[in-house]
């Protein structure tokens, strides 16, 4: 869910947007449940996740403060997804109809929310392949290098959620702490009180990741 500037929509339609403020755990939509809205979050973190067919709860992306959810569900009739807030978490919503009706006569607006659907369906993918990975020292740096390319920095403030990262990551939480544990050990990353800075660039890290983590790690499965 990124920052794709369509807040023209809840912006300027101000009587038509509802807001709402969610408590740590509680749903916004389930998957399954009518499509009725767009939402926007204000504030907070919200968790987006999928169930696959063999069961697992698998976590696609988490919104934050700009960011858009339920955008690539707008001519559904059901959710496919379910979206959880992760904190105490104020979100604005826009009735489909609404922001059907604004791209439809917006053509700047239109081009702008098919850059946010095709951007999502790519974070979509980098999910899936992410957990793929076997090893899990790979697959905390895939995650640790998205997680940078969206924030536009080499530092992470990931204090209190190393917990919430093993979820995303569907691994361990010792697994987890043994991967950041070994990455930071050999050069990839250095931590601070909770803060994680990248020393290796992604494509530096790309580069020599074949060779260097060909092998399989087997805390990455669970």
């Amino acid at each position: 869910m990124t920052k794709v500037g369509l807040d023209k929509i809840f912006d300027g339609q101000a009587s038509f947007v509802r807001r709402r403020t969610l408590s740590s755990g509680q749903l916004l939509f389930s998957m399954g449940s009518p499509v009725e809205f767009v939402f926007r979050v204000v504030t907070g973190s919200v968790r987006v996740e999928i169930l696959p067919e063999d069961g697992r709860q698998l976590v696609v992306c988490r919104a934050s403060s700009g960011e858009l959810i339920g955008a690539d569900h707008l001519t559904r009739q059901f959710y496919g997804v379910t979206a959880t807030a992760d904190e105490r978490t104020v979100i604005d919503a826009v009735g489909c109809e609404t922001v059907l009706k604004c791209i439809t006569n917006d053509e700047t607006l239109l081009r702008k929310y098919l850059d946010c659907l095709t951007r999502q369906q790519g974070m979509l993918c980098e999910s899936l392949e992410r957990i793929s990975i076997q090893s899990a020292k790979q697959r905390v740096l895939h995650l640790l290098e998205s997680l940078i390319q969206r924030k536009g920095s080499n530092s992470l403030d990931l204090k209190g959620r190393v917990k919430s990262l093993s979820f995303d990551l569907n691994l361990s939480h010792e697994a987890t702490y043994r991967a950041l544990r070994k990455l930071e050990a050999e050069g990839f990353i250095q931590r601070d009180d909770g803060h994680i800075r990248l020393i290796r660039s992604p494509s530096s890290c790309q580069k020599h990741s074949a060779h260097y983590f060909g092998e399989t790690d087997p805390l990455a499965k669970r």
